[in-house]
């Protein structure tokens, strides 16, 4: 942070450095009197964050759907191995009645 010099502090220096003083002077108090440097800085901020949480919601949302696909997948996935069990065991008892000449095929 850029300081104002008190006056007491500039009365007893040489006049060119007093217009310095002046000078600098002066144009701290325009910096500080125009558009706050922080604010605009957290209004940027904010805007990120605002952006920021959007976002995480938006994927939050994606990863929602993501996970109630994967559950869609696994219980149809848990269906088709039981159905694969169950044909199994029917092809078995298939196979031992041909092979016991109860059934030809």
């Amino acid at each position: 942070m850029v300081a104002i010099l008190p006056p007491r502090l500039v009365s007893g220096i040489s006049r060119p450095l007093q217009g310095a003083i002046g000078d600098h002077n002066r144009i701290v108090v325009e910096q500080r009197n125009s558009v706050p440097v922080g604010h605009l800085h957290r209004k940027t901020l904010s805007t990120i964050n605002k952006d920021l949480l959007q976002e995480i919601v938006r994927l939050k949302a994606e990863q929602n759907r993501a996970l109630s696909q994967i559950a869609v997948w696994e219980a149809e996935a848990t269906q088709h191995k039981r159905e694969n069990q169950q044909l199994k065991k029917k092809l078995d008892r298939f196979k031992s009645l041909q092979g016991s000449g109860l059934f030809k095929v």
